[in-house]
């Protein structure tokens, strides 16, 4: 249990920019854009031998209305 931010997975043929702006869209039903470059986390599982980089990104500028909740849990 905990607080996570939307997070996914980058499909074929899309770029991380859009990737985000989608997963954004999919967990919050906000459309967000001019997305700023906020930090990089490069995480190393020494158990299963798997390496994620994660992009994070920060932004002001969003429409929409936020959804009450996911699949994943409650959105606020």
């Amino acid at each position: 249990m905990g607080i996570t931010f939307p997070d996914g997975k980058v499909e074929n043929g899309e770029s991380i920019f859009e990737s985000t702006i989608r997963e954004v869209k999919e967990e919050t039903g906000l459309d967000v854009k001019d997305l700023r470059f906020s930090g990089l986390i490069d995480w190393y599982n020494d158990i299963t031998h798997e390496r994620w980089l994660i992009f994070l990104f920060k932004t002001d500028t969003f429409s929409g209305e936020m959804i009450d909740e996911t699949h994943e849990g409650k959105v606020f």
